[in-house]
């Protein structure tokens, strides 16, 4: 079952080691405590849980400059 939540990452309604993974894609870079989110969403993690996060360089992403990246 996937359950997707538009939250505050820094404060998550979800009770302590309740998730069993995490994804989160290019966005740790838009916010002021980065390091906030993480410990939150480790905090929701089940023992064993897996947290995936994905923060790709602009530099090195860009295909033929399509990206609005500059090659």
């Amino acid at each position: 079952r996937v359950t997707c939540l538009l939250e505050d990452a820094q404060y998550l309604p979800l009770e302590d080691e309740v998730v069993d993974r995490v994804r989160i894609v290019r966005t740790l870079q838009h916010v002021t405590e980065p390091v906030l989110v993480l410990q939150e969403l480790r905090r929701s993690l089940r023992p064993n849980g897996l947290l995936v996060a994905l923060e790709p360089s602009c530099s090195s992403f860009a295909i033929e400059g399509i990206d609005g990246c500059p090659t």
